[in-house]
């Protein structure tokens, strides 16, 4: 559970079993292995950029995609990390990433307020960055606010990227491999989850 939860940079997966070798019921290894197989596949069938779009819950939200679409940045709106979720996680080369979070007067009272500040809390002592933006600031002055976002992105590292770039990546590999020099079918499926700055 922490490895697959807390993993960083890559997990590499070796198993000595096929997935329908499994028991119907044993759900955790069999999605275990399927998360390997097809790792974030709910975020990346969200290919169309109206389709990744129609998650933004408010304007800001619209707006500060809108921004990073156009700037070439490779991000992900909506992304579950573990129990909470975060509205952008933008990232770059060597697990680079920021997460950003959109605070619209709409949708933020003083209790949804002081929840997400301990979700925040709780996410940076795993090692994410945030970036906040408040929907008052923006509409104030949008561009000091997009201005503010593109250095923290900078100071932390990340940059844009070409259209090519994101569309070439993969974000796993799988290999098997012979374990013995024999006429059996003993075999290892090995499984390996690239840096996360490969993914889209």
């Amino acid at each position: 559970n922490v490895a697959t939860s807390r993993a960083r940079d890559q997990m590499v997966l070796v198993r000595s079993v096929k997935e329908s070798d499994l028991a119907s019921g044993d759900y955790l290894r069999r999605s275990l292995i399927d998360h390997f197989s097809n790792p974030f596949e709910k975020n990346m069938n969200l290919t169309a950029s109206s389709t990744r779009r129609s998650l933004c819950e408010s304007s800001l939200e619209r707006e500060v995609f809108d921004w990073l679409e156009s700037r070439g940045y490779r991000f992900r709106p909506k992304v579950d990390v573990g129990i909470h979720r975060v509205d952008f996680v933008v990232e770059g080369h060597s697990d680079k990433r920021l997460a950003i979070e959109c605070d619209g007067d709409k949708y933020q009272g003083a209790d949804s307020w002081v929840h997400s500040m301990q979700r925040q809390r709780v996410l940076e002592r795993t090692g994410w960055v945030f970036w906040r933006c408040f929907a008052s600031s923006f509409v104030l002055d949008s561009q000091k606010v997009l201005t503010d976002l593109e250095d923290s992105l900078s100071a932390n590292g990340i940059f844009s990227v070409s259209s090519e770039d994101r569309q070439d990546e993969k974000v796993s590999e799988t290999r098997e491999v012979s374990l013995m020099a024999s006429k059996t079918d003993n075999y290892a499926n090995v499984h390996e989850l690239k840096p996360r700055a490969k993914l889209k």
